[in-house]
Order: C-alpha cells, then structure tokens, then sequence
C-alpha cells in the first residue's frame, strides 16, 4: 500500500488516481487504516488526559509515559536535529528553545556568525535567547506559586487567564512601585505574606527597591 497519502494534496491525489498510479478503493483503504492508527479510543483518550489535560495529548507522542520521562534529558535531545527541548512541564507543555537565527534560519553565534547544521557542538555554539528570569538562573516555581499551579477553584476559559500574578505584582510600573499584590484574575495574594518552602519570607523592602527570594537555594531576584 502506498504510504505518506495522508500528507499528499487532493489536487495531487486526484492526478495519481487519473494516472491509474492509485486506485479510489487503495486511497480510502490507506487512510482508515492511517485514523485507526492515529485516533485514540475514548478510553485512550481518557487515560492520556489523566496524565496530561491538554487538548493534543492523545495523539501526540507525548501520551506516551516513557518518551514524556526522557524528554529534555542530554541522550534525548542528541537525537534532535531541529530543535532543543526541556524536560516536560507539568502542565502538558513541552518547551522548545528559541535560538538566534537569519532570516532563512540558519542558526547565528555571539558573533552573528552562521553556525553550520552539521557541527556536532552548533547548540552550545548557537546564542539561546534566553527569558531573563531563565538567565539569572530563576525557575518557573519562583513566579508562580500555589494558585497558578493548582487553580483557586474556578473555570476560565484559557491558561493565562487563570494565572494569579501579573509582571507588574513584583516589578511595579512606572507610575508607582510593586506593592506585592497579585492581580491577575485568580490574584488576590500578598506576596509579602508568602514564604518559600525552607520557611523563610520570599519578600523584603527596602524602598524603594523590592527583594524576593527564590524557591531555589541560595538565588535571590531583586527588583529595584
């Protein structure tokens, strides 16, 4: 049976089956057996949510224990080509790194310099463009706390708008400086109140710039 039709066009499809190279009846065949291999059973698609509630578990590869257990480990990602992957987030999200490309794509170093697909050390020589919080060695835990990892109880109608804190809860604006209130819609939470799993207060002031304390031992992020 003739194999990728799936991802053929229909005007391509048509040509072939005018050309007699494929038959209507081989056609329909390849692609009920291509939804019987890709389309779980409601009972699959139940077991994959159990572990991972996000709407393309059941039928991507991450629905399978083993592949999410070795995602983002040194042995995983040396299989990939194209991409550099973190370890899988609890939340159903697989993180891919962004990297400093041209404008075809080509992956650039510190010195804008293309950097060849085929150098076996092209992802330490490549620029990872870091978020800033990620650069100063912070972790997701150190902005989102118990609310935003476990829900306060209500139903929104996506991820972000269940989200407690809000960039300007520990930064402040420009008008006026943080006052360690979350206000996000599921935000209501003093931050000043708060403390890291070691006990000790994640916040201090010292106007009027703001100190936190990191989940992680011995990190600190200031906010001035």
């Amino acid at each position: 049976m003739a194999t990728g039709l799936e991802w053929t066009s229909a005007t391509e499809l048509a040509q072939l089956i005018r050309r007699v190279k494929l038959s209507p009846v081989e056609l329909v065949e390849h692609l009920l057996a291509r939804i019987e291999q890709v389309n779980p059973t409601i009972k699959e698609e139940l077991a994959a949510y159990v572990r991972s509630p996000e709407g393309s578990t059941p039928k991507g590869k991450w629905a399978d224990k083993k592949f999410v257990e070795e995602m983002g480990s040194a042995e995983f990602n040396a299989k990939l080509e194209k991409m550099q992957l973190a370890d899988f987030h609890g939340h159903g999200f697989v993180f891919r790194a962004v990297w400093k490309k041209d404008a075809k794509g080509n992956l650039l170093d510190e010195a804008g310099q293309q950097v060849k697909d085929d150098d076996p050390d092209r992802w330490k020589k490549a620029v990872h463009l870091k978020d800033i919080h990620l650069e100063k060695g912070m972790h997701c835990a150190d902005c989102h706390f118990t609310i935003d990892s476990h829900g306060d109880g209500k139903l929104y109608g996506e991820l972000r708008a269940a989200t407690a804190i809000k960039c300007q809860d520990c930064h402040g604006t420009i008008q006026k400086i943080s006052d360690l209130k979350t206000t996000g819609n599921a935000g209501g939470q003093d931050l000043a109140k708060t403390r890291t799993p070691s006990a000790k207060a994640r916040s201090s002031r010292k106007s009027p710039a703001v100190s936190l304390r990191s989940r992680m031992p011995k990190r600190r992020c200031i906010n001035s």
